[in-house]
């Protein structure tokens, strides 16, 4: 058996009381590397754990509404069901990085990144089959580092920003 990293990024528990983990795995000197999605029982049982490879670039993991999970590496989209199977994939080539989980809003999902030159943020849409919604491209004049997306009960969502001023 070769010898592996594993690289958490997100946990999250579903409605049932399931904990779902999502990250990289490694394997050391063999390659190749995988997003991995395990979901544990209320007693820490293995339920599932699925392996996709497309890319080993850190991300996030969100519950969806249809029970399912939408898994993010760079920006690359990866949707399963509540079982892990395969949905789809979308890839976006985006001038962005930071690659937070998205949120879910009533007809899509929302994510944001961080323009490396300029440091503007980004916010993007797409619908619930993966497909970019170009027109609403969202670009902020603050310039900083992204944090989490947070989902509001009345369906918005908020981040903060960090920014260093004259070095402070």
């Amino acid at each position: 058996a070769a010898d592996y990293d594993m690289f958490p990024y997100t946990i999250a528990q579903d409605a049932a009381g399931n904990l779902i983990m999502y990250g990289n795995c490694s394997f050391q000197n063999v390659g190749p590397n995988y997003n991995l999605l395990t979901k544990l029982d209320v007693n820490g049982n293995i339920i599932f754990t699925k392996a996709f490879d497309l890319g080993q670039i850190w991300g996030g993991c969100l519950n969806t509404s249809d029970g399912g999970y939408l898994m993010r590496t760079s920006s690359t989209f990866i949707k399963t069901d509540a079982n892990g199977n395969f949905q789809w994939v979308s890839h976006f080539a985006i001038n962005a990085y930071f690659y937070y989980a998205p949120v879910e809003v009533t007809d899509g999902y929302i994510f944001h990144g961080q323009n490396s030159s300029s440091q503007q943020i980004y916010f993007y849409k797409m619908d619930k089959q993966g497909n970019l919604i170009s027109n609403y491209l969202k670009t902020t004049n603050i310039a900083g580092n992204l944090n989490l997306l947070y989902q509001k009960p009345n369906g918005n969502f908020l981040t903060t920003f960090n920014k260093n001023i004259n070095g402070k």
